[in-house]
């Protein structure tokens, strides 16, 4: 979801919350190299709570967090998060 969104935003950073995953660096460095995107990989940055992304992630960058902080992280975005649900149906993480 982020990867296409940087796409259609011409390349637009991204800022992503370590606490959706402990490898989410190696897991989105893996998801870049499978859609063609490694050179998003300079275009990202990680924030570790919901204060931290309102220090590291600045307006307009694309937000991916997981789905316990996006109620905190929302209040300091512009627009309001797309909530990303598991096959099972339950939320995981939303993305700004």
């Amino acid at each position: 979801m982020a990867i296409e969104q940087s796409r259609l935003a011409g390349g637009g950073d991204v800022c992503i919350s370590r606490g959706i995953n402990p490898l989410i660096d190696w897991y989105w460095k893996f998801y870049l190299r499978k859609h063609g995107m490694e050179s998003l990989e300079s275009h990202t940055s990680y924030f570790d709570n919901p204060g931290d992304a309102r220090n590291k992630c600045a307006p307009g960058v694309i937000v991916v967090s997981e789905i316990a902080s996006c109620d905190q992280i929302a209040a300091t975005r512009a627009r309001t998060p797309e909530k990303i649900t598991e096959p099972g149906g339950s939320p995981s993480f939303c993305v700004f």
